[in-house]
């Protein structure tokens, strides 16, 4: 019996020690790759590469002709900062070899180009890119149905000013947010289906095209801050369901009109719709939402409204329950004693 324990003590310790010598192997010699450093989670004994410290293109490309034990990564940072950043002005194609990654953070550097296929590689692996506060002036969007485990882009804080449309359905995140000037046409999301966070604050837009939304069927999320839309009209934002759970409009300039008449809209859920009501009373007063013509449930899911006179005279007049009666006329201490 002690024999056999003593066995399996040794077994045990051979496979720890054998597991340890396989994970130090998984990163490159140091000294082949610095100023890249790699490191390995102790738990998951995955392995990233930090390759902030990079002087210039020539340097990253010698660390990627380095021996890699392997080429499976789960991360690349390269982090500068808006006061440093990142030396690097382009990302030629093949620049990282044939190293793939999972994650791919590439922020504040003085990138503005990439090329058309410098993350092909990575199109059986890549989950999440971020390549926000750089220099970008374009970004190859045709590249995306090559990515089908792709979830999370963030390509804000940019210089972009176009966009072509996305072909993506896997992505559920999308940040276009801070590139002032930016266009986008109205078919620029319809072939992203699965969206659940969208950001396109800050852009300089002055409208939105119609039926932009049509296609969004997860949409939670919705950034239109500090842009300079005057009006909406209904089909700017016509959802085909009702899984949106902010809409955030802060910031916009000039006096703000959201017109959605006749579509079928029938709660004015508050975690939605309050913010834009509150919007409008914080710039100035100014502002109204229309919703004439939907058939709106006057429940208690309206009560935050109809209570709270400093929002509700944002409302367009023309606003009826789905029985007809005018939100107006509506008793306010009803709501008040009865919903709360």
């Amino acid at each position: 019996m002690a024999a056999r324990f003593i066995n399996v003590f040794v077994l045990v310790l051979m496979v720890r020690q054998w597991t340890v010598l396989v994970s130090a192997e998984e990163c490159p010699y140091y000294m082949d790759i610095l100023p890249c450093v790699c490191t390995q989670d102790k738990e998951t004994l995955e392995v990233d590469l930090n390759c902030s410290r990079v002087v210039d293109i020539e340097q990253l490309k010698q660390i990627f002709e380095a021996e890699f034990p392997s080429i499976n990564f789960r991360e690349l940072t390269m982090d500068g900062t808006a006061e440093d950043p990142v030396p690097l002005d382009y990302l030629p194609d093949g620049v990282f070899g044939p190293v793939t990654f999972r994650k791919v953070n590439i922020r504040y550097t003085n990138v503005q180009d990439i090329g058309d296929n410098v993350l092909l590689h990575l199109n059986s692996t890549l989950e999440e890119l971020r390549l926000n506060d750089n220099e970008l002036l374009s970004f190859p969007t045709a590249d995306l149905p090559h990515f089908p485990k792709l979830l999370f882009l963030d390509i804000s804080s940019n210089n972009l000013t176009f966009i072509a449309d996305l072909h993506s359905l896997t992505l559920n995140s999308l940040n276009l947010g801070q590139n002032p000037g930016l266009f986008f046409t109205t078919e620029a999301f319809v072939n992203v289906p699965n969206l659940v966070d969208l950001d396109i604050g800050n852009c300089s837009l002055k409208s939105l095209q119609p039926n932009l939304f049509t296609e969004q069927w997860f949409l939670a999320t919705l950034n239109l801050q500090l842009n300079h839309i005057t009006e909406l009209d209904a089909s700017s934002l016509n959802f085909p369901n009702n899984s949106l759970n902010e809409i955030i409009l802060s910031g916009t300039s000039g006096e703000l009109y959201l017109v959605m008449m006749e579509n079928q809209l029938q709660e004015l859920r508050q975690e939605v719709w309050q913010p834009v009501f509150q919007a409008m009373a914080d710039d100035g007063g100014r502002g109204f939402v229309v919703l004439d013509g939907n058939p709106l449930v006057c429940g208690c899911s309206i009560g935050w409204l109809v209570a709270s006179e400093h929002l509700l005279k944002h409302l367009a007049k023309g606003a009826k329950c789905n029985n007809g009666t005018s939100i107006f006329s509506l008793d306010p201490d009803y709501y008040t004693s009865n919903c709360y």
